[in-house]
């Protein structure tokens, strides 16, 4: 069984290997970051809406304590004019909106949890973000210093190309030469 789970991360690798050949770097890194701003994007909505629903909960706990407040003056002038049955009413009004009140305070908390932990996700993701700008970067300016030097090297190719012209005069100095030790050869 071992054998055969070694034998397919090989093959599996291999197949990695050949993908990794036949992807142009400078494509995986542009798509690289163009998921990088679409998670930063998506990223930066959720925490945008998520302070949104915390500013207007912040609102429904405001006035939530100003009803507790004017339920509360109700409650003792229901007691102090002996209308206990009123009162309470006005107690059982005040209690639930305690509850409401208290509900909606732990999911302003949990909602800042939230907005903290995107913020360093935010964080994260732009460092991350700016590392493949980096990266992408770097391997432009080589893949341009590449091209560069690929279209100078057949300049100084040419420059050291012999022409027939050249090969001819050569040639003629070395049948001169030649001739002239053959005669004195003899």
């Amino acid at each position: 069984m071992a054998i055969i789970q070694r034998l397919s991360k090989l093959i599996q690798a291999d197949v990695h290997g050949i993908i990794d050949t036949l992807e142009d770097p400078e494509l995986s890194l542009k798509q690289s970051v163009r998921e990088m701003e679409a998670e930063l994007f998506a990223t930066q909505s959720e925490m945008k809406s998520l302070k949104e629903k915390e500013e207007k909960m912040r609102t429904v706990i405001h006035d939530l304590e100003e009803q507790v407040e004017e339920l509360e003056d109700k409650i003792n002038l229901s007691l102090s004019k002996k209308q206990d049955s009123l009162a309470k009413k006005f107690i059982r009004k005040r209690l639930e909106s305690e509850r409401q009140l208290k509900g909606i305070q732990k999911r302003v908390e949990s909602n800042s949890n939230r907005i903290e932990k995107l913020k360093s996700i935010l964080s994260d993701r732009e460092s991350r973000l700016q590392q493949i700008l980096q990266k992408m970067e770097i391997y432009v300016e080589e893949e341009r210093i590449k091209d560069k030097i690929s279209k100078e090297t057949p300049i100084q190719e040419s420059s050291n190309r012999v022409t027939d012209e050249e090969v001819e005069v050569e040639f003629l100095k070395k049948r001169e030469d030649h001739d002239r030790s053959a005669s004195e050869a003899i």
